[in-house]
């Protein structure tokens, strides 16, 4: 019941979202060409880590240890270990005397680490698959440094060690519509970037990286994608075919100090818009009128509204980073399996594409 989000005792009661051998991408920009991810060797790294609380590691790979080995660069998975996930049995609902609204493990500044947020619905599934993903190490929360947002100090986990809560950022209300009829949360999420602007700890790692809930996201992926790329270039990445879409945003800290200087600027400039589109249109105009340096990398994003590409249908083996949307534990942690072993569905995906 915990894991499923029926915790009303426990929260503010408030009311109320094939990995590539080698590439090069270059910067959409008037400036000289910005080139990243050129490749990466196939060899395997020996030592693996054990993570607490989960029966994995992130691609079987300790990051911090690798790099500090010097094998940042030589990074692929080599595990064989399955997943066997279901929704997380319920817990003791009583907390410690320590109340902690994240855990880091960032020490010092890594050049190729990823700072990690989320905003998530005080209410309904987004609760369970936070708590879940959480339990069980996964998503963002194989990312050095991480958060999760919401509104009010919603608990993910009630200890031990530490009883973890989100951090407030007020409500989440939105309206719907424009074009499309959607989320209208530009607001919102104006509200969060600059909760974490205040929180200066985006300059410790070398990417921001927002992620939606359901979005399944492979972290050492995008790890070994960065590994020849400068994280303090002014740039962030497009994903989508269609201009940059939410469930997965990545900015460099050189763009995020950029960002930081002029978002006041942008909600002057942009917020006409605020009534007909998302947040993730109002980043990638306010990035532009910034002149932050887009770079285009469609190996970050599987969903379907880019690239012709539908997981849920047609399962997450393209090798991407993210895979959108996965709203349900089983399902998410089903996609997640298929993409860390994606030749057991590739029969499959073949038959499908062919209908």
């Amino acid at each position: 019941a915990y894991y499923r989000g029926d915790t009303s005792e426990s929260q503010t009661n408030t009311s109320y979202e094939p990995v590539p051998q080698a590439y090069h991408l270059a910067e959409r920009s008037d400036s000289e060409a910005y080139q990243i991810g050129e490749s990466w060797d196939s060899k395997a790294v020996g030592e693996t880590s054990d993570m607490s609380r989960n029966h994995h590691t992130e691609e079987d790979m300790d990051w911090n240890a690798a790099f500090q080995r010097g094998a940042g660069d030589t990074l692929m998975s080599n595990t064989t270990t399955s997943w066997t996930v279901t929704e997380a049995s319920t817990q003791n609902m009583t907390s410690g005397p320590t109340t902690s609204t994240t855990v880091s493990t960032m020490t010092s500044t890594n050049p190729h680490s990823l700072f990690c947020w989320a905003l998530m619905m005080p209410h309904g599934y987004e609760v369970s698959l936070v708590r879940t993903l959480l339990n069980h190490g996964a998503g963002i929360f194989t990312c050095e440094d991480w958060t999760v947002f919401s509104d009010g100090h919603v608990e993910l986990s009630p200890g031990p060690p530490v009883r973890i809560v989100t951090e407030d950022i007020g409500s989440v209300k939105c309206d719907y519509g424009g074009p499309w009829h959607l989320a209208l949360n530009s607001k919102v999420f104006i509200k969060v970037w600059k909760k974490v602007f205040q929180g200066k700890r985006y300059l410790k790692a070398g990417w921001t990286v927002k992620v939606d809930p359901d979005c399944v996201f492979l972290p050492n992926r995008l790890r070994k994608m960065m590994v020849m790329s400068d994280p303090d270039a002014n740039v962030y990445f497009n994903n989508c075919d269609q201009g940059l879409h939410g469930p997965i945003e990545i900015l460099a800290r050189g763009g995020m100090e950029v960002f930081k200087s002029g978002i006041d600027e942008c909600v002057e400039h942009l917020s006409h818009e605020f009534d007909q589109y998302g947040e993730d249109v109002f980043l990638r105009h306010c990035l532009g009128q910034l002149n932050v340096s887009r770079v285009d990398n469609f190996h970050l994003l599987s969903e379907d509204r880019c690239m012709w590409e539908n997981p849920v249908k047609t399962g997450c083996v393209s090798g991407k980073v993210a895979f959108h949307p996965f709203k349900k534990p089983d399902t998410y942690f089903k996609c997640l399996e298929q993409a860390r072993h994606p030749d057991k569905d590739r029969k499959r995906v073949r038959a499908i594409m062919k209908k």
